[in-house]
């Protein structure tokens, strides 16, 4: 599998380029005995879509806060240290 990345962390884009593939190979599913597979695909999609907006909320509280310590540990929880 060429996209094959791990138990690394994706970004907002590649997670949204998740979730649209998902969908793409959920919806090319024809064959009735794979419904299951294509209800989790379509699952799978809006777990990774919910994932990147949660992720781009949390990078906007990071630069909006007052509170350094707090913007340290948003930026870490979603692999942004520095």
């Amino acid at each position: 599998m060429a996209d094959y990345v791990g138990s690394t962390s994706l970004d907002i884009e590649q997670l949204n380029g998740l979730s649209a593939r998902l969908i793409d190979h959920a919806d090319g599913i024809e064959n009735i005995t794979a419904s299951a597979l294509e209800q989790d695909l379509r699952t799978a999609a809006r777990v990774a879509d919910e994932h990147a907006s949660w992720r781009f909320a949390i990078a906007e509280i990071t630069v909006t806060t007052s509170d350094g310590t707090a913007a340290r540990a948003l930026r870490k929880l979603i692999g942004k240290e520095g």
